[in-house]
C-alpha cells in the first residue's frame, strides 16, 4: 500500500498495458481514474478486475488528443477523488497504421502526432499545475524512439522520440518544485498492439 490516499490518472488505461498499471496502481492503494476512448467493454473489464481485488477506481471516457476531452478526465478526477493528482500515466496513444514514407499525407503525420505526443502534452498542461511536492508523471514512450521502429513505423517512432525529449524538459521544468517526470521505453510486449502491429 505504498501508494495510500494517492490520486493517479492513467490514459490508455482501459486495456494491455493500461490496465496492468491501473491495477498495479490501485493493488499499492491509489485511488486510480481510468480513462479510455473507443473500448468500453475492455475498460470495464479493467475496472472489475481492480475492485474485485478491493482496489478503488473509476472509469471515465475521454479523448485525450483535445483539450475538450482533457478537461473533462480532469474535472472527473476532481468529481471522484478531489482537486489533488498525485500520478499522471500518460499511456494513451498508436501506431495508427504502418505506412512508407511515400503514402504518409499530412493528415497521417499529424494524426500520429497527435495521438502520441499532443495528448501527453495537453495532459501534463492540465495536471501539473495540481500536483504537489512528490508528483510523478510518467510518460510511456517505445523502443521505436530510440531505434526508429520497423518498417513503415518513421512517424509512430518520431512521436515517441518527441515524447521522450519533452519528458526531459518537463523534468527540468517540474523538478525544482519535486514532481518527477520519467518515460518509459517498452520493446516487444505481448499486447493488442502487436497482434495487430507486428507480423
Amino acid at each position: 500500500m505504498r501508494l495510500e490516499n494517492k490520486v493517479a490518472i492513467v490514459t490508455g488505461g482501459g486495456r494491455d498495458i493500461g490496465r496492468d498499471v491501473s491495477r498495479v496502481l490501485a493493488r499499492e492503494g491509489a485511488k486510480v481514474v481510468v480513462n479510455f476512448a473507443n473500448n468500453e467493454a475492455a475498460a470495464a473489464e479493467t475496472l472489475d478486475a481492480i475492485h474485485a481485488a478491493g482496489g478503488e477506481a473509476v472509469l471515465h471516457r475521454a479523448d485525450v488528443t483535445t483539450a475538450a476531452g482533457v478537461a473533462s478526465l480532469v474535472a472527473a478526477a476532481h468529481a471522484a477523488y478531489g482537486a489533488k493528482v498525485d500520478i499522471l500515466v500518460n499511456l494513451a496513444g498508436g501506431m495508427v497504421e504502418r505506412r512508407p514514407l511515400a503514402d504518409i499525407d499530412e493528415d497521417f503525420f499529424d494524426k500520429v502526432m497527435t495521438l502520441n505526443l499532443k495528448s501527453a502534452y495537453l495532459m501534463t498542461r492540465a495536471v501539473a499545475p495540481l500536483m504537489a511536492e512528490g508528483g510523478s508523471i510518467i510518460n510511456f514512450a517505445s523502443l521505436a524512439g530510440r531505434d526508429g521502429g520497423g518498417p513503415g513505423a518513421a512517424i509512430y517512432a518520431t512521436s515517441k522520440g518527441a515524447l521522450m525529449t519533452f519528458t526531459r524538459a518537463m523534468a527540468k521544468e517540474l523538478g525544482p518544485r519535486g514532481v518527477r517526470v520519467n518515460s518509459l521505453c517498452p520493446g516487444m510486449i505481448a499486447t493488442s498492439f502487436h497482434d495487430i502491429f507486428t507480423k
